[in-house]
C-alpha cells in the first residue's frame, strides 16, 4: 500500500507522476513533485494544481509559515526548463520561489552532510 493514513482521515498518497491518469478523479489538499525539472512541460504540474479542491482546516503551525491552505510545491535542480518560467519570471503573491545551494544552506544541514559534500572532488 502507498498510502499513508492518519487518524484524522488524512491521507497522504505516494504516486509517480506516470500514473497521473489514475488520479483525475481526487480532490487534493495539497501535493510536491520531486525531481520537477525531469518534466518536459508544466501540464503535470497544472493538472495536480486543478486537484487542489480539498476543504481542509490546516493546523496554526501550517498557516505560520505563510502557506496557502492548499498549496502544492516542487524540488528541481537548477536548469533552463518550464519551472525557470513559472517561478522566477512570474512571482506574484500567489506563489513564491526560493532558491538554494548547500553553501547558502550550510546551517540547515547536519555536519556529517556537509563533510560528505565537501569531500567530492571539483571537476
Amino acid at each position: 500500500d502507498r498510502n499513508c493514513k492518519f487518524e484524522n482521515g488524512s491521507i497522504i498518497m505516494f504516486r509517480h507522476l506516470e500514473e497521473m491518469n489514475n488520479i483525475q478523479n481526487i480532490n487534493l489538499s495539497w501535493f510536491f513533485i520531486e525531481q520537477a525539472e525531469e518534466l518536459e512541460t508544466d501540464n503535470q504540474f497544472f493538472n495536480l494544481f486543478g486537484r487542489l479542491r480539498r476543504n481542509v482546516q490546516p493546523y496554526q503551525q501550517f498557516l505560520d509559515l505563510g502557506l496557502a491552505p492548499r498549496s502544492g510545491w516542487i524540488i528541481a535542480n537548477a536548469g533552463d526548463n518550464w519551472i525557470i518560467s513559472l517561478t522566477v519570471f512570474n512571482c506574484s503573491s500567489l506563489n513564491s520561489f526560493v532558491e538554494s545551494n548547500l553553501f547558502v544552506a550550510y546551517r540547515q544541514l547536519s555536519a556529517s552532510i556537509i563533510v560528505c559534500f565537501l569531500s567530492i572532488p571539483l571537476i
